[in-house]
């Protein structure tokens, strides 16, 4: 009997065990991370060394300007890219890293059309933009 309640014990923690297991990218909460693996969601440093900030993965073309000498809505400089879609703009605020500082004393005096790579979140009802690749587009 006490043999049989062992076995009967140890299979449901195994079910359960392995269960929990097989769903934990599915069920975990605020890991950023949920799938098997090809989701657009990130939690980590990409294997080139970026940070995805927990933010989906995106590529876009638009305006990059100076959040501060061009928008004049900022008291520091900060790169922003406007993009329009059907007429509505939407404003990336990019968040500083290597890539972002390698950029920005472009985009200070003067707009610039650019194709960006990065990851998005919101924050505080702002998009914000982590860069992994960003280039002048050719007129």
């Amino acid at each position: 009997m006490k043999l049989t309640l062992l076995f009967s014990f140890l299979l449901v923690t195994l079910t359960l065990a392995t269960y929990a297991l097989a769903n934990d990218n599915a069920t975990a909460p605020d890991s950023g991370f949920k799938g098997n693996g090809k989701s657009s969601e990130a939690t980590a440093i990409a294997a080139d060394g970026h940070d995805k900030g927990n933010g989906k993965e995106v590529s876009l073309s638009g305006e990059a300007k100076c959040a501060k000498c061009i928008l004049h809505e900022a008291d520091t400089c900060q790169t922003v890219i406007q993009t329009k879609d059907h007429g509505k703009v939407t404003t990336y605020y990019v968040t500083q890293n290597d890539v972002a500082s390698g950029f920005r004393a472009d985009v200070c005096t003067a707009a610039q059309m650019v194709n960006a790579t990065g990851f998005v979140k919101d924050v505080g009802g702002k998009h914000q933009l982590t860069l992994v690749k960003i280039s002048a587009k050719e007129k």
